[in-house]
């Protein structure tokens, strides 16, 4: 699976550090580095031998931790390397050995020497803000650590970006420019048509319906949230996972390309199609009537979908019969599309020559953004669940939708969000919130 490729910059400092003499023990320690880009933070040690995940015994004589200090007053974390079920784990381990170390979400691979985990502050247990690590292993008889003496200073983000990155560059409230942006396209429209959307698993699927999870692990969440809608919605999922670590949410997606959440029957599909999204519209809110956890349900939908009757008739009706237990349905305006052919192309001539981006290769905003009937029947008096949520601004000057903003690709086809740019809307949708 591909991921969306980093910016051709660091967005925080990542710190290497070695001892001086060589030594051979399996987890004696050559090199480490610490440092967030996005939501995740990302670990990497290297070691001066090598050895199986087997003998990884996460406590006692055969140890490998990232020790963490951090708040005020200070507190102390260590974020250990174990095995379970054959493959890397990193458990939370309490420093006062109170109870049982705590498995952590986070992915951890060693290839030889190398060993790398990627995981979110708040997987850690770790607040936003100023912090400090180290990196500490025992094999057998011999500790090492990185550094040697004292620790080093870094800091955990809601999302580490470089200075106006995506959609900052648009932030009325804080106007923002970085020239080193100007001639930059993240990712370049070549490399957008093979990036999968945000990271969600799969979980109790059935033919019709896939529901699937991201945001906190269920242990810290604080909220259960659903989005549901056609592909439109799908691609806010970037945005939504930003805001769902920064208010312990765990979000449950259910969406189906072509088939928003509406009561009137669709007609760009032929009617087998057509019925198969009605289905699925009943599926979507009796998985939400069952779980009444769910307090919060997000919508979204592509403003071009034609109907067999009337959309805001159909919008309303479909929400005002979503489950009583949901307290909050937040509409998502449809993000903008691109009316011209032209426009890849033109963002990769200007890529291969090194010219600034900027206003060229736009969509005229009134053209990009044609009316949302979502946006007329969230308006509409008579459900105090619905309110809208218009995101434009930070998409479309008031006059111009450019494909790129603050040097990332906005969309990644004719109507998609790319992944990279989504996720820099994740800071304005929590404002957005409230």
């Amino acid at each position: 699976m591909f991921d969306a490729p980093a910016p051709p910059w660091n967005p925080t400092p990542v710190v290497h550090v070695s001892p001086a003499t060589p030594r051979a023990a399996p987890l004696d320690l050559a090199s480490a580095s610490l440092g967030q880009h996005g939501t995740k933070l990302k670990l990497v040690i290297t070691t001066r031998g090598s050895d199986k995940p087997a003998k990884l015994v996460g406590h006692g004589q055969r140890v490998l931790c990232l020790d963490l200090v951090y708040g005020h007053p200070r507190e102390k974390a260590e974020l250990c390397v174990g095995r379970f079920r054959d493959r890397l784990v990193l458990r939370r381990v309490p420093l006062d050995r109170s109870g049982p170390a705590k498995r952590i979400a986070a992915t951890v691979t060693r290839k030889r020497t190398t060993l790398t985990a990627k995981f979110t502050p708040v997987d850690a247990g770790l607040p936003f803000g100023p912090f400090r690590w180290s990196v500490r292993s025992r094999w057998d008889d011999g500790t090492d650590a990185l550094p040697s003496h004292g620790t080093i200073a870094a800091r955990a983000r809601l999302l580490a970006e470089p200075k106006c990155f995506g959609a900052a560059a648009l932030d009325a409230q804080s106007p923002c420019t970085n020239s080193a942006l100007r001639t930059v396209a993240t990712p370049t429209p070549e490399e957008a048509l093979l990036i999968p959307g945000a990271p969600c698993t799969v979980l109790d699927a059935t033919p019709i319906l896939a529901p699937c999870h991201f945001g906190v692990a269920p242990s810290e969440t604080r909220e259960w949230v659903a989005l549901v809608g056609d592909s439109h919605a799908e691609h806010w999922r970037a945005a939504l996972d930003v805001v769902a670590q920064a208010k312990r949410w765990r979000v449950v997606a259910m969406t189906r390309g072509g088939c928003p959440l509406t009561d009137t029957p669709v007609r760009h599909y032929p009617p087998p199609q057509a019925a198969e999204c009605q289905s699925f519209n009943v599926a979507a809110r009796d998985w939400v009537a069952d779980h009444p956890e769910v307090h919060t349900v997000f919508v979204s939908a592509n403003d071009m979908s034609q109907f067999a009757g009337d959309a805001v008739a159909g919008y309303r009706s479909a929400w005002q019969s979503v489950a009583k237990s949901v307290k909050r349905i937040y509409v998502l305006r449809d993000t903008p599309s691109r009316v011209s052919l032209d426009t890849s192309p033109c963002v990769e001539r200007l890529l291969r020559a090194r010219h600034a981006i900027g206003s060229r290769c736009a969509e005229p905003r009134a053209g990009a953004l044609p009316p949302d009937p979502q946006v007329e029947a969230a308006q509409a008096p008579g459900d105090d669940r619905v309110r809208l949520l218009d995101l434009s601004d930070s998409m479309c000057t008031a006059t111009l939708c450019p494909p790129v903003v603050g040097g990332a690709l906005v969309l990644k086809d004719d109507d998609h969000l790319t992944r990279a740019f989504s996720e820099t809307l994740g800071p304005y949708l929590l404002r957005a919130l409230g």
